[in-house]
């Protein structure tokens, strides 16, 4: 025989023909996850938002934050089955941390190339409204156009309630008088128009540095929310 059982102090204990104990394998606490998957990456992104928030608000959690705080974590515990790292592993709360790490490094980057595709298209809002002045002028100074005719552009205004917003307008034009009117009053408006812009293009970049001290810290990121995670695990059990 090439394996025997050996009876030491009223116990079974499995042995090779060497001689040699064989280990037991570690029963894993969860099985297979995906961080690729497009709800995970969303819920990333809403961790990395709430990261955002925190930075700029400061370290405590209100009652607001802590509530969209809960429901984020709760919502990345049921694909990455939370559920059972609670009930299985000795650590639940550094395991499903690293998660936590990994989904808001995730959801940052995410953020990161929105915001430079939102600043790449901002540096060139004003030369295309210039584009669409000097269209205007095209039309009202072309006597084969047939009227009415429509000229559609977009730009960055500010709201209110809002803050910034993209706003659309669309022309109708009857006749070249029209056209040319239009023409002048973009051309008169493009330097408030710009600030507004350039108000955009900061608050941009202040968005890309506040994004690279979150990655710089999210070890003390998620050591912050510890206390959060834990009682989310809880509820998983």
């Amino acid at each position: 025989m090439t394996r025997r059982d050996r009876i030491r102090g009223g116990g079974i204990i499995a042995s090779n023909g060497n001689g040699k104990r064989k280990s037991k394998k570690k029963q894993k606490p969860r099985g297979e996850v995906s961080f690729r998957s497009a709800e995970i990456k969303e819920i990333g992104r809403s961790l990395a938002t709430l990261g955002l928030v925190r930075i700029k608000k400061g370290e405590k959690l209100n009652v607001r934050r802590r509530e969209s705080l809960r429901r984020a974590l709760a919502e990345a515990g049921e694909p990455l089955r939370w559920s059972e790292v609670a009930a299985l592993s000795e650590n639940p709360v550094d395991i499903a941390a690293g998660d936590v790490k990994k989904l808001v490094r995730s959801g940052a980057k995410s953020i990161e190339r929105t915001v430079a595709d939102e600043l790449a298209e901002k540096k060139g809002e004003i030369k295309r409204l210039e584009k669409v002045a000097a269209q205007l002028y095209r039309i009202a100074e072309d006597p084969k156009v047939e009227y009415p005719t429509e000229v559609t552009y977009s730009r960055t205004a500010r709201s209110s309630a809002e803050g910034f917003v993209i706003k659309t307008e669309t022309l109708v034009l009857n006749d070249a008088e029209e056209a040319l009117k239009a023409a002048k009053k973009i051309e008169r408006s493009l330097p408030n128009w710009g600030k507004v812009r350039d108000e955009v293009i900061l608050d941009l970049k202040r968005k890309q540095d506040t994004l690279k001290s979150l990655t710089g810290n999210l070890s003390d990121l998620v050591e912050s929310w510890r206390g959060v995670l834990k009682d989310v695990l809880v509820t998983m059990r």
